[in-house]
Formats: C-alpha cells, structure tokens, sequence
C-alpha cells in the first residue's frame, strides 16, 4: 500500500486533471473548479503537519517520563511510572509475597 504521502500527492494530480475540465466553464462551475483545486492541493500539507505534530507529542511524552534518549547496550531503558490503575498480575503477585 502506498504511504500517505504518496496517495495525497496521486490524489492531487488527479484533481489538477479534472479542474482542467472546468476551468474553461464559464460561471459556477469555474468557480467550484479553482476550490476543489485548492483544498485537494492541501491535504498533503495537513497530512505533513499532522505527522510532525504526532513526532513532537511522542518526544514531550517520553521527555515527561524521563526518558533521556536511548539506552546504552546492555542497559534497560527506564519505565515510565504507571498512573493508572493496578493490572491484575500485579496484584496477584503482591498477594502472593
């Protein structure tokens, strides 16, 4: 399957040929032809700044949570604390000591 990335750019080719149709049309259709154009045009533009707003809420998370970059060999990265509830294994073996 290809990436988003591709399918926003496939998409909007495809939309630059058919508003070539309408760009000759005089009156309303013109008109809808040069707004399709422009919002198809813009969706890899939002797809990008999503995906930069995703890596940047990735990196606060895990720079909240302590973690300082990548773990020497042979070292366990460190566990963020768990706020939530227990998981039940956990409590199984609290019972259990």
């Amino acid at each position: 399957m290809p990436s988003p990335k591709e399918r926003t750019f496939t998409f909007a080719v495809e939309v630059v040929r058919f508003c070539r149709t309408l760009d000759g049309k005089p009156g309303i259709l013109r008109t809808l032809g040069q707004q399709l154009l422009r919002s198809a045009t813009s969706i890899g533009a939002n797809v990008e700044q999503a995906r930069q707003r995703h890596r940047s809420l990735a990196v606060s998370f895990w720079q909240q949570h302590g973690h300082q970059g990548d773990a020497d060999e042979g070292e366990e990265p460190e566990k963020p604390e768990y706020r939530g509830e227990r998981r039940r294994d956990e409590e199984e073996a609290d019972n259990r000591r």
